[in-house]
């Protein structure tokens, strides 16, 4: 299920997907913040006494950082941000 993904094929985001809500600028503008926190925040936590909490991210029960009217929907932002925040926390964290 993962493998037909875009991350998971590397194609720029919105490109071989179907789904419109990924080519709004909501789902973008999320996608491109929650890349960067995830990244950020695994690289804490693989420092830190949390130990790949993934999961228990407050960042991912949210997932409204960023987020302004301005930008569109906040459950396309959320959708966006919450895909990108996992991929960013496991570059983030580095290998086990």
């Amino acid at each position: 299920e993962y493998l037909g993904t875009d991350e998971a094929i590397g194609e720029p985001l919105g490109t071989t997907g179907t789904d419109p809500q990924r080519q709004t600028r909501a789902y973008r503008t999320g996608y491109d913040r929650g890349l960067a926190d995830g990244r950020q925040a695994g690289k804490e936590d693989k420092e830190g006494p949390n130990r790949w909490d993934l999961e228990g991210q407050r960042e991912l029960e949210q997932a409204d950082a960023g987020y302004t009217t301005e930008v569109g929907r906040r459950d396309d932002y959320q959708a966006g941000y919450r895909a990108a925040f996992r991929i960013g926390y496991r570059e983030g964290f580095g290998p086990r």
